[in-house]
């Protein structure tokens, strides 16, 4: 089946009419992936009046921080390892990719480029985390 330029241009705007709860962030990435679509196929649509259509009424996502229940049960639920990751990272503001190259060993480094502290609270769960992995007979260095 073929169609027209004009009758891609209203399907599109009618899409986005009739799912009216995608985000905006989803909205703009479909709205691109159609344009180099389109592009790419030589389709020519007047894609400065596309977006004009498209449903602007979706509240933005704001982003919060975990309130104190909210982290309580995180901690609640994890297992050792978990949660001296996730109080070690909560208490020292240290971004979450850094722990895929965390030794132990940066622990007790205190002269190289990152100085942080933590909370007595992450101090003793990272210390049951290494007891745990200890009781279990790894040798911990």
């Amino acid at each position: 089946m073929t169609m027209t330029p004009e009758e891609l241009r209203d399907k599109i705007i009618k899409y986005f009419h009739e799912h009216k709860e995608i985000s905006r962030s989803s909205q703009r990435l479909r709205l691109a992936t159609l344009k180099h679509f389109c592009e790419m196929n030589d389709i020519i649509l007047n894609w400065k009046k596309i977006p004009k259509f498209v449903n602007t009424d979706t509240p933005k996502i704001i982003d919060r921080g975990y309130n104190h229940e909210e982290i309580k049960r995180l901690i609640d639920y994890s297992d050792h390892r978990i949660k001296a990751c996730f109080l070690f990272l909560a208490s020292t503001g240290v971004r979450a990719g850094a722990l895929r190259d965390f030794k132990l060993r940066h622990l007790e480094d205190k002269g190289e480029e990152y100085i942080t502290f933590m909370t007595p609270e992450s101090k003793r769960a990272i210390d049951n985390y290494l007891e745990f992995r200890k009781r279990n007979g790894e040798l911990i260095g």
